[in-house]
Parts: C-alpha cells; structure tokens; sequence
C-alpha cells in the first residue's frame, strides 16, 4: 500500500501622418476579414487544460513524501522524496496529480528513489515533474538527470517512473553513462539502478573488461 503526504514620433508632416491613419484602418479592415475567415480553434490539449486549472493545495519551499506499507509490519518505509520551490496538487473528477517545479533560476526538483531495503537507489532532477497518485508514476520534464549508484547517470529530456516495476522509462532520447558505457539511443526502458537496461537504435561505446 502506497501512502502520499503533502512607444510614436511627434515630427510626422500632415501628409505622412494621414497617410500612415489610411495604412493603420486598411491593415485593421484586412485583420477583421482574417479573422472572419477562421475555423473553430481545436479543442484544448489535456496538458493546457491543467495548466489552466486552479490548484486545490499549493505550498513553496515543499518536500513531498511517498512511503510504502509493508505487509506484516507495523512500520512503512520510505519509497520516494521530492524537493521543490513550487508545488501545486489539482483535481479533476476521478483525477489527482501534483506538479512540482522550480521558481528560481537554475533551479531544480529533486526527486529520490528508495529500494525496499530503504537505501537511496537513485536521484532524479528536472525543471519539472508530474507525480500522478492514483497511478503511481511521475513524469520529469526538462533537463532530465538521473544518478545512481556506482557512478551511473542518464540524461533525457521526458522521464518517466513506475512505481510497481521499479522501471524508468524515456519515450524519446537518452544518454547513459557508466563506468564501462557511454551509449545513447532512444527509448529507454530501465530498471531505477540502472543495472539493466534496453535501448532502440543504440550507439556508443563499450569496455569490455578482461577477467
């Protein structure tokens, strides 16, 4: 079971000056029949309509935690810890997420995985993330990094986390970088250790060490 806390010139001579009010009225009249010749704007995106929404809670300077019950014990253990300037939780009908992002220059949310022994399995940062309760994923937006253990870190553009598979997921390009690697492809599909991973159209370059 998973738990969430929470400017005009005045030197224009007469002439000039009518001849640019002419210009002004035929450029307004050829922008009116633009406009009148416009189809229905498309509906709005899912994104926009939740940029648009006013948030149910927001607070600055917030810490979000996640934690996981376990079964048989009393106690529950950390799964997730995020850290941002801003966060703002929204609802609509059956839907709750929460956006964290970054109100200051060269800011970061900073979002670390725990493993089920309770260590720091991976951290995660990003100008942007959308943790979505009700599916136990989030999303990272922007400047995508994540580091792990042994010296191993990915860099991507969209991330995604999954909480009952312990997998990291990037739709689009991905760098990775380890001790022995240094590849890059397109979507990933990972563990949060990044011990295991797969990539289409893979490039890169491999050691291959001699035992």
């Amino acid at each position: 079971m998973v738990q969430f806390f929470r400017i005009a010139s005045p030197f224009l001579t007469t002439r000039l000056a009518m001849r640019c009010s002419l210009n002004l009225v035929l450029f307004l009249c050829v922008g009116m029949l633009a406009a009148c010749g416009r189809t229905t704007a498309p509906p709005a995106a899912m994104e926009d309509i939740r940029s648009e929404a006013d948030p149910v809670q927001e607070s600055w300077g917030a810490e979000y935690y996640v934690t996981e019950t376990i079964p048989g014990e009393a106690s529950s253990r950390p799964r997730l810890k995020m850290r941002a300037d801003h966060m703002a939780t929204f609802e609509e009908g059956d839907s709750t997420w929460t956006v964290l992002q970054s109100d200051s220059i060269g800011g970061r949310v900073t979002v670390l995985l725990y493993d089920e022994t309770g260590d720091s399995s991976a951290t995660v940062f990003a100008d942007r993330v959308t943790l979505l309760d009700n599916r136990k994923r989030f999303e990272a937006i922007g400047n995508v990094e994540v580091r792990a253990q042994g010296d191993k870190a990915l860099w991507s553009e969209h991330l995604v986390w999954f909480e009952r598979e312990q997998a990291l997921r990037t739709p689009g390009f991905v760098r990775i970088s380890t001790p022995d690697e240094q590849v890059q492809g397109y979507s990933l599909e990972a563990d949060e250790r990044l011990d295991e991973y797969t990539l289409r159209s893979m490039t890169g370059r491999v050691t291959v060490r001699e035992e």
